[in-house]
C-alpha cells in the first residue's frame, strides 16, 4: 500500500526518487493506493532486481512513478492513473502488458 504514513516526510526532496529497492528478489508486488498522496511527487526505483510478479491493482494518486532499471521482469500494469512508467535496460521474465498506460 502507498499511503503517506509510510512515506517520511523530512526524507523527501522534490525532484529525488522516494523509495529504491536495490539488488532485491520479489515473487511478488501488488502496488495498491486508495488514498491521495499529499507530496508533490512519489516516485519508486526498482534497480538490478528479480521481480517474478509485478501488478498494479488499483492507484488514485496522479503523482505516482514507478521505474525499473537493469530488472528482470514480468509485470501487468492496467492504470491510466500513473504519473509515469519507466523500463531501462530490462529483460521480460515471462510477460509484460502495459494498457491504459497515460
Amino acid at each position: 500500500y502507498i499511503i503517506d504514513e509510510f512515506l517520511n516526510p523530512e526524507q523527501y526532496n522534490d525532484g529525488k526518487i522516494t523509495v529504491v529497492f536495490k539488488n532485491c528478489s520479489f515473487t511478488h508486488i501488488n502496488i495498491i493506493n486508495e488514498q491521495s498522496i499529499r507530496f508533490k511527487q512519489i516516485s519508486i526505483l526498482f534497480s538490478y532486481c528479480l521481480i517474478k510478479s509485478f501488478y498494479v491493482q488499483s492507484v488514485t494518486s496522479k503523482n505516482i512513478s514507478i521505474l525499473f532499471t537493469n530488472c528482470i521482469v514480468s509485470a501487468r500494469i492496467n492504470n491510466n492513473i500513473l504519473g509515469f512508467v519507466s523500463f531501462t535496460n530490462c529483460l521480460v521474465y515471462a510477460h509484460l502488458f502495459l494498457t491504459k498506460i497515460s
